[in-house]
């Protein structure tokens, strides 16, 4: 996969996580957590097609992280693609 395939495959995602954000209150950490998780993914599909870097708030995953591991459990399928985003994102960066 190239950095413009994945770049609109994680625009697409986030998309997703976007709309998925919307089935929970807007003070509830679920969504606020993929609110954050949208945010990164739309961060780095920009970085990998302008190359402009990363905001340390937008490194790492919110999904992924401990705040998010209960919520991995309720929604597994969207929990793999969102892994799977973030493990291509970083072997291209780190070529």
């Amino acid at each position: 996969m190239n950095n413009i395939e994945l770049s609109e495959s994680g625009n697409k995602l986030a998309e997703e996580i976007d709309r998925l954000a919307c089935d929970y209150h807007i003070k509830s950490d679920q969504h606020e957590i993929l609110k954050w998780e949208a945010s990164i993914l739309w961060a780095k599909s920009k970085d990998l097609i302008e190359d402009c870097g990363l905001l340390e708030t937008l490194k790492d995953s919110t999904l992924l992280s401990k705040w998010g591991a209960y919520l991995v459990k309720e929604i597994p399928e969207v929990a793999i693609k969102v892994e799977e985003f973030h493990q291509h994102y970083n072997r291209i960066k780190s070529r």
